[in-house]
């Protein structure tokens, strides 16, 4: 099931490759990454490797959950053929320095907002990850998940601009029966404080009803969601974007729908979580 660095190439020749990147901590969201690409390819790896260079000072980087064994469990379960779970110093030959030399690895224009405003330097490090574990698994195909949703467009502009040989596949975010996004952090998460997170989900819906039955305008849509949200909710951003710039939508307009997507970040006490939702779900 473990497969090393050196291994990797034996496995490229075999059919198409399916490949889901992780950080570990692997959930039911993960898990349903890995079982499209099981149903889409002929083989699939899922990487587990947390990556320093994506947490800014004073995020969560040492008590980032590191779950191996588990993992393993869960990506066996759902189907997977491997799991590759590289050292630091396969992926980054110059450790300690988190960087590799020679790159074009700027995030692009679509990073300058949002997190990548919030979390300097968290896009660079993600596109330097991914594009790394990309040119070491060589995947045909690989899948990430909604939930982080200006990741996704990230990567994907990445692989656009690169020209990689690789096509990026996004699936739907997973969510509980509580409605609340599947998360590694959710387990940080009291039940008073799940309780609070769950009017996340709950902000974002009505947003997206209230304009199902009529409402245009994005303050009004906003002032509604940020009615819902529980108080003790300390907000980094919530905005209406177009899902293909990520720039805030001044006014919706008919068959808008098909490319708005309500975005939050924010803190349950000290838990920071992330979501969003498509005006057209």
């Amino acid at each position: 099931m473990l497969i090393s660095t050196d291994e990797l190439a034996g496995i490229t020749d075999i059919g198409t490759l399916g490949f889901v990147p992780t950080m570990g901590a692997l959930h039911a969201g993960h898990a349903s990454l890995i079982k499209v690409s099981v149903r889409q390819c002929d083989v699939t790896v899922v990487s587990v490797f947390v990556n320093p260079a994506q947490f800014g000072e004073g995020e969560d980087l040492d008590r980032y959950p590191r779950t191996l064994e588990a993992d393993i469990s869960i990506a066996k379960e759902a189907g997977a053929d491997y799991v590759y779970a590289p050292t630091i110093e396969e992926v980054y030959p110059h450790y300690p320095a988190l960087s590799l030399a020679g790159e074009e690895l700027e995030p692009g224009l679509l990073a300058r907002n949002w997190e990548g405003k919030l979390r300097p330097g968290h896009f660079e490090g993600v596109v330097a990850v991914v594009k790394r574990l990309f040119d070491l698994v060589q995947p045909d195909y690989a899948y990430f998940g909604e939930k982080d949703f200006q990741q996704l467009r990230v990567l994907e502009d990445m692989v656009a601009r690169l020209q990689l040989p690789v096509e990026i596949r996004p699936c739907f975010t997973m969510r509980d029966a509580d409605g609340i996004a599947l998360s590694s952090r959710n387990r940080y998460l009291s039940a008073e404080e799940r309780e609070q997170a769950r009017s996340i989900p709950t902000a974002l819906m009505a947003m997206r009803d209230a304009f199902k039955e009529g409402e245009t305008g994005t303050n009004k849509l906003l002032n509604l969601a940020q009615d819902v949200l529980d108080e003790s909710i300390q907000l980094d951003y919530l905005a209406i974007v177009d899902e293909l710039t990520l720039e805030p939508i001044e006014r919706l307009t008919e068959g808008c729908d098909r490319q708005a997507r309500a975005i939050f970040a924010g803190r349950v006490a000290s838990t920071r979580l992330i979501d969003n939702l498509p005006f057209n779900s």
